[in-house]
């Protein structure tokens, strides 16, 4: 089954990709990247780095309540967490760094993807605010300048999309931590009689319904949409970094609008959002600042590379500097309580 849906998501990534690169003027394509210089590919992967380490504070913020996780263990298990993204299909990774902090921390795992949870549903709170300001104030602020109808027509879309999946989030996360606070004892600790399979999903989801409780708390919930914010700013800096190169006056602020469409581009579920992701720089390039194709085709190639290489090679050197192999990630997602006693990643 898992190499089945490994093959069905590389089939994918390679239909996405295959259509990004269609129509593409290769003696263009080649000039463009020549003419980019080895400084802004610098600048590009060290923005790609930093971002990681950020998204591993900002997610060591939200684990404080359930426990004093040092910060240098969420950034590393961030980094380990998004290369396995890059390599395996389905957003595995998410489930890695979970693992990955549970064989150093005694959190339980689904407190810890609760807090995972939590981070998906601000991430679309961030990817709904921005798409909404784009759509009512990019015209009037000169932010935008629609190649088509088709093109507004899909913004129009993307923006009632995203709202609507933010407001089903939060109303399932709030009823979730109505019910854990309704119920602060699992409810089948008691002896009640059930089938076993029942039992299992009710108390995950309990155990989920805890950890959102815990790290929901509004003291720490609104100064953490404020720091995904400052993120999201960097992040969509980052992706500036990659379409500078070949569009020196490309505006800032325009990265912002191509990293919502980038976020969405990346949820499809393709290792390392390949397809996916292209996808988002070259409608936003193309679709809403009459970029022409070759050029947004060369920026969103190397936007990828930039985003996405730095966590393998941090991950890669992590992993030899502490003497491990990926046959040790590999094992984080079979946990056991023996494979913890001895694995040398809770050393």
């Amino acid at each position: 089954m898992r190499r089945r849906n490994l093959v069905l998501s590389g089939l994918l990534a390679g239909v996405l990709l295959g259509t990004f690169l269609w129509g593409t003027d290769w003696r263009a394509l080649r000039g463009a990247f020549h003419r980019a210089s080895w400084m802004s590919l610098a600048l590009g992967l060290l923005a790609g780095a930093g971002i990681y380490v950020v998204r591993g504070l900002r997610w060591a913020f939200l684990l404080a309540p359930l426990g004093r996780v040092r910060w240098t263990d969420a950034v590393w298990a961030n980094v380990i967490g998004f290369a396995a993204n890059t390599v395996l299909p389905g957003r595995v990774g998410e489930v890695v760094r979970a693992l990955w902090i549970r064989r150093t921390y005694d959190i339980p795992l689904a407190h810890l993807l609760a807090t995972i949870a939590l981070e998906r549903v601000v991430d679309v709170g961030v990817l709904a605010g921005v798409l909404m300001f784009f759509f009512l104030k990019g015209p009037d602020l000169g932010w935008i300048t629609p190649a088509s109808p088709e093109a507004w027509g899909l913004a129009v879309g993307l923006v009632r999309s995203s709202v609507f999946v933010l407001g089903v989030l939060a109303v399932l996360v709030g009823l979730m931590v109505l019910w854990a606070r309704r119920r602060p004892v699992d409810p089948l600790a008691a002896g009640t009689r059930a089938p076993r399979w029942l039992m299992v999903i009710v108390r995950f989801f309990y155990d989920v319904a805890q950890g959102l409780r815990q790290a929901s708390r509004p003291t720490r919930l609104i100064p953490y949409g404020l720091i995904s914010i400052v993120f999201w700013v960097l992040d969509a800096g980052a992706i500036w970094l990659g379409v500078w190169p070949f569009i020196p006056d490309f505006p800032l602020h325009g990265s912002l609008w191509v990293m919502a469409l980038v976020m969405l581009g990346a949820a499809i579920p393709t290792p390392g959002a390949v397809g996916g992701f292209h996808w988002g720089v070259r409608i936003g390039l193309t679709g809403f600042y009459n970029i022409d194709t070759t050029t947004a085709v060369s920026a969103g190639v190397w936007s990828h590379f930039c985003a996405f290489f730095p966590a393998i090679s941090l991950a890669v050197a992590y992993l030899a500097v502490r003497g491990l192999t990926w046959h040790h990630v590999r094992e984080v997602l079979r946990p056991t309580v023996e494979q913890r006693e001895v694995s040398p990643l809770s050393e």
